[in-house]
């Protein structure tokens, strides 16, 4: 249950660092309606976002670093490590 719970957080954490970033790479660019741009209100949010997980309000850090993120995520998958250990494989130590 806990396992669970835990990749379920971890890939919405990471759904949410993507997400931001592409949101302001798409919308960098977008015509401002002046001092209460909608748009410009959410690029905010997401840099806000970005920078409580550590990364730099800069588009091309966080390409760079949510990409990483997305690459360990892959590539290391929670809850397929096993350890052997002699207990686990029920091993008698007689001396």
């Amino acid at each position: 249950m806990r396992k669970t719970l835990a990749v379920i957080v971890s890939v919405l954490m990471i759904l949410t660092v993507l997400f931001s970033v592409f949101f302001i790479a798409a919308e960098a660019d977008h015509e401002c309606e002046g001092e209460h741009c909608h748009v410009c209100e959410c690029i905010e949010i997401c840099v806000t976002i970005l920078q409580r997980f550590g990364f730099k309000a800069s588009s091309s850090s966080a390409v760079g670093a949510s990409a990483f993120v997305a690459l360990l995520a892959v590539l290391i998958p929670a809850g397929t490590y096993t350890f052997t250990t002699p207990v686990s494989l029920k091993v008698r130590l007689n001396n």
